[in-house]
């Protein structure tokens, strides 16, 4: 029996709550510049002693482009010296880690973010997956997730992924349209975008995801449809979809869209 369920109004009201939208526990709002860096090392050492799973996130900030509706932390450029530099800290930051003993739990989630992990070169990211493997394991049934620009990554990298266990690509699509993209500095064809995902389950990836955002300029809701439509012939496995969130007080760029431009929460 097929169940056909409408999505009324109401419904997306009483859901609509504001709460912070970044896939990382604790969320970025729980952090604070107040904490104590001398308390770092017993912290660790207290989590060592438990024998529960770890979701372990390494942020690689580093992006080519800035894309105007982005919220992230972000840094761009395409200097493979000061990548470098921050794989170099990377790597320390494992090396101190692994001190602690807490690399005897199992990682059952491991995820790279940013920014665009591609963005690094493959010897980079070679870099940070060794110094993470030197001090953690993998679970068998391990979820191991990263964050691609389709502009920027190559079929090498996406071998070299799922030779490393990689399981999930995800991706900013965020809407097919070009004028769209066009208004929030994201061209990213079609063409780009289905190369990358084809590449991944080629190599036996078969998680896709694909972020969506709703809210940008010039989206209407038949175009909108259209991307949606799009999308669903990829067929990924997941789907992101975000309300643009606009705060140009926290991201300056942001003053730089044309928000005028966008359609109503409605």
């Amino acid at each position: 029996m097929t169940l056909h369920r409408t999505v009324t109004k109401e419904l997306l009201e009483k859901y609509a709550t504001s709460a912070p939208r970044y896939t990382s526990y604790p969320t970025a709002v729980d952090w604070s510049k107040d904490f104590d860096a001398s308390r770092y090392p017993e912290l660790l050492r207290k989590a060592a002693a438990s024998d529960e799973p770890l979701s372990v996130y390494v942020h690689l900030p580093y992006c080519a482009e800035l894309c105007l509706y982005c919220g992230c932390n972000v840094v761009i450029s395409r200097n493979e010296g000061r990548m470098q530099a921050y794989v170099d800290r990377l790597v320390r930051e494992f090396a101190f880690v692994k001190e602690s003993g807490i690399g005897r739990r199992p990682v059952r989630q491991y995820h790279w973010g940013g920014g665009t992990p591609t963005q690094l070169p493959l010897k980079e990211m070679a870099r940070v997956q060794a110094a993470f493997e030197d001090a953690f394991h993998l679970a068998p049934d391990a979820e191991v997730a990263i964050e691609v620009d389709p502009r920027v990554t190559t079929t090498e990298q996406i071998e070299w992924l799922a030779k490393h266990g990689w399981n999930r690509v995800s991706m900013g699509v965020q809407d097919f349209d070009p004028n769209v993209q066009e208004a929030v500095k994201r061209v990213q064809s079609e063409a780009q975008t289905r190369a990358v995902i084809d590449a991944a389950r080629a190599n036996g990836i078969q998680s896709i995801n694909i972020d969506l955002i709703y809210g940008l300029p010039l989206q209407t809701a038949k175009s909108f449809e259209e991307t949606v439509d799009r999308v669903l012939a990829i067929r990924p496995e997941r789907v992101a979809l975000f309300h643009y969130a606009h705060v140009p007080w926290l991201k300056k760029h942001q003053t730089a869209m044309e928000v005028g431009e966008a359609p109503s929460t409605d």
